[in-house]
């Protein structure tokens, strides 16, 4: 099994899928993950070679599967481990089978689109190149970005903002600002003039208020936990949902700025800046009325958590 994805399972199974408490947990863990990825950039400087940081990685790795395996306890319940057969795996491994987990009620069907459309913009791998041709970056410059995303990513992860943000917008409109904002961020970076290109920057300050991603995954979880969905058939059918996106997107993109790169190198911030529009703006309202049941539960638990998560640091 995957490292990461058996991480977050058992962070699932301790702290509750769709949860505030998850995410609090998960942000946390970003946090720490974050500050040991500052501290291997360091490690890898000092060890000057590919080969070299290639094989501590691989230690690193097999160091942290071997301490999940003998010292984290066992999670999920007896009664709900399966028993794993060699027709069961063909059977989740076909790529069709997310048809039959989000066909399961009127509430996953709207789920499974929201997921897939909202992968669209995800897989725009031109931006750095769209940078180099507009504004002339260079290492410095990307390396810069990169540090105001790490900052960013730290503040996330410390004052893990969605336990707030969450309670006080409800999940509709927690999903269609988190998209409004990142279709800002795009614009910025698709119509910033070539002598302000500071102003990309400033996108650095945004991703700590955008938690839309989160916020469906715990719409996802909770009506597959409500339905009797394990989260190793659920994490099958996401990924065999957005498999076609994975495979031919990154593909379209680079096509794309290929062709307008001396015309309209920010062709594939505009394209992904749209489809957050389209998502916020059209996507989410249309569909309210097939999840908004499911939304209230979110909301409701996501409150008690966040009541129950202040009393506990009042308390310690």
């Amino acid at each position: 099994m995957p490292l990461w994805p058996a991480i977050q399972a058992y962070v699932r199974d301790s702290r509750g899928r769709g949860t505030a408490r998850y995410s609090m947990a998960m942000q946390r863990m970003g946090f720490v993950l974050t500050l040991v990825g500052l501290a291997a950039l360091r490690v890898g400087y000092n060890l000057n070679s590919s080969k070299r940081n290639i094989a501590f990685s691989c230690l690193i790795n097999v160091a942290a599967a071997l301490a999940f395996l003998l010292f984290a306890p066992e999670t999920l319940a007896s009664k709900h481990r399966k028993p794993v057969s060699v027709s069961s795996l063909v059977k989740k491994s076909n790529p069709l089978s997310f048809l039959s987990v989000f066909s399961k009620s009127r509430t996953m069907k709207a789920m499974a689109f929201l997921h897939f459309m909202s992968y669209v913009p995800e897989f725009d791998v031109t931006s750095r190149n769209a940078f180099r041709k507009r504004f002339g970056w260079k290492t410095r410059e990307m390396a810069k970005l990169m540090f105001y995303n790490q900052i960013s990513g730290l503040v996330e992860g410390w004052l893990c903002p969605e336990r707030y943000i969450v309670p006080y917008l409800g999940a509709k409109r927690t999903l269609q600002v988190a998209n409004l904002l990142s279709a800002f961020a795009d614009f910025n970076c698709a119509l910033t003039p070539q002598k302000s290109s500071w102003t990309i920057y400033l996108n650095s300050f945004l991703w700590p208020l955008i938690h839309g991603r989160s916020m469906l995954d715990a719409l996802v979880s909770q009506e597959a936990k409500d339905l009797a969905i394990g989260d190793g058939e659920l994490s099958a059918a996401q990924s065999n949902l957005t498999f076609p996106l994975q495979f031919g997107l990154p593909s379209v993109y680079t096509e794309l700025f290929a062709r307008f790169q001396h015309r309209f190198p920010q062709v594939n911030q505009v394209a992904t800046g749209v489809s957050h529009l389209l998502f916020a703006c059209i996507y989410v309202p249309t569909l309210y009325g097939e999840f908004e049941s499911l939304a209230k539960k979110v909301e409701t638990n996501y409150g008690k958590d966040v009541d129950e998560i202040e009393v506990d640091v009042k308390s310690n």
